[in-house]
C-alpha cells in the first residue's frame, strides 16, 4: 500500500463497505486513511482499551477475541483482506468490546474517529454501508448463539470449518484449504469448547475422509457433505 493515495483508492474500490460511495466520496475517504503494519502475533488493541480508530485490513488476517470473567479466551471472528473491524467503539465512544491480534503479518488502513464521524455526516451512502455491516454481524452473532443450543460439539466444529472455508478458503486439487494459521486451541475458542474436544472431532473427520490436517492448516476434502451437517 505504501501510503500512496492512488493505491488506497484502488483498494477501497474493492471493499464492500465502500462500494456504493461516489468516486468523490471514496477519494475523500482515502485521503483520511493512514497505513500501519503489524507483525504476526502483535496485539492491535486490547479489550477495554479506548477506541479511537476503525481498521480496514489491506492484507493478512486478524482474530477478534474476548476474555471471559473466568479468564477464558473466546474467539469472536477471524477477518481477512477487505474486512473492517473496531467499528463499535468509534460509533458509541465506549471502550473496546474485544481484543484484536494479528494472526499473520498484517497491513491495515486506519480511520480515526473524528474523520469517521465527518464522513458519516457528509455521506449517507457510507452511513448505510456501516448499518449493513452492523446488521450482518448481528445476524452472525444470532446464528452463533443458535448453534450453541442446536448443535453438539461435532456439529459446531463442522459448521465453523465450513464457515472458515467460505470466508478464507482456497480451492486446491485435494479440496478447499482453509488459509488461516489456526491452532486447535483457537478453533476451540471459536466454537465454545475445549482443545481436547476439537482434537477428537478433527480425528473423526480425518478418519471419515472429510478433512486433511497439515500443521496449522486444514483442507476440507468434501465441503458439500460437511455443509449438509450445518442445516
Amino acid at each position: 500500500m505504501a501510503g500512496k493515495l492512488k493505491d488506497k483508492l484502488a483498494f477501497l474500490n474493492q471493499v464492500p463497505l465502500f462500494e456504493n460511495l461516489l468516486p468523490s466520496e471514496r477519494e475523500a475517504l482515502a485521503a483520511s486513511l493512514r497505513s500501519r503494519r503489524y507483525s504476526r502475533g502483535t496485539m492491535i488493541f486490547h479489550q477495554d482499551d479506548p477506541g479511537h480508530s476503525l481498521y480496514i485490513i489491506a492484507s493478512g488476517q486478524v482474530r477478534i477475541f474476548r476474555i471471559s470473567a473466568e479468564g477464558y479466551e473466546m474467539s469472536v471472528a477471524i477477518f481477512g483482506e477487505g474486512d473492517v473491524f473496531g467499528e463499535l467503539a468509534i460509533i458509541d465512544g465506549q471502550p473496546r468490546s474485544a481484543s484484536a491480534v494479528a494472526m499473520t503479518d498484517v497491513e491495515t488502513l486506519i480511520l480515526h474517529r473524528e474523520d469517521f464521524v465527518h464522513h458519516l455526516h457528509s455521506s449517507p451512502r457510507m452511513a448505510i454501508g456501516v448499518l449493513e455491516v452492523l446488521s450482518q454481524r448481528l445476524r452472525t452473532t444470532t446464528d452463533y448463539a443458535e448453534s450453541l443450543v442446536a448443535l453438539d460439539v461435532y456439529g459446531r466444529v463442522v459448521r465453523e470449518l465450513v464457515t472458515l472455508a467460505d470466508q478464507h478458503g482456497q480451492v486446491t486439487e485435494a479440496g478447499v484449504l482453509i488459509d488461516v494459521p489456526l491452532t486447535q486451541t483457537e478453533l476451540a475458542s471459536l466454537v465454545g469448547t475445549s482443545r481436547e474436544s476439537v482434537n477428537k472431532v478433527l480425528g473423526r473427520l480425518r478418519d471419515a475422509g472429510l478433512v486433511r490436517l497439515q500443521r496449522n492448516r486444514i483442507i476440507l476434502l468434501n465441503i458439500d457433505e460437511m455443509r449438509n451437517w450445518t442445516h
